[in-house]
């Protein structure tokens, strides 16, 4: 019978819900210093914009390594023959 099972009150789901709340909040206030669910945001896109500026230096980079090591092994390719 369904009605056996026993159910949460909608009181008791809000509980949960702010109380995760408040420590995500309090969590985003030491860590980084955001006092809103806005600042939050802001500071999350403005680290993913410098991820995103990161990742492409470093693909140009490898992209550099990759070539200058190539031109390294043709050259030592052409001394060894």
């Amino acid at each position: 019978d369904l009605h056996s099972f026993p159910t949460r009150r909608s009181s008791d789901l809000v509980d949960r819900a702010e109380g995760a709340l408040q420590q995500t909040m309090e969590t985003l206030k030491e860590e980084f210093g955001c006092e809103t669910i806005e600042e939050a945001e802001k500071l999350a896109e403005q680290m993913r914009k410098e991820t995103e500026a990161l990742e492409s230096k470093f693909e140009k980079a490898k992209e550099a390594f990759d070539a200058k090591w190539e031109e390294v092994l043709v050259e030592e390719s052409n001394e060894s023959d």
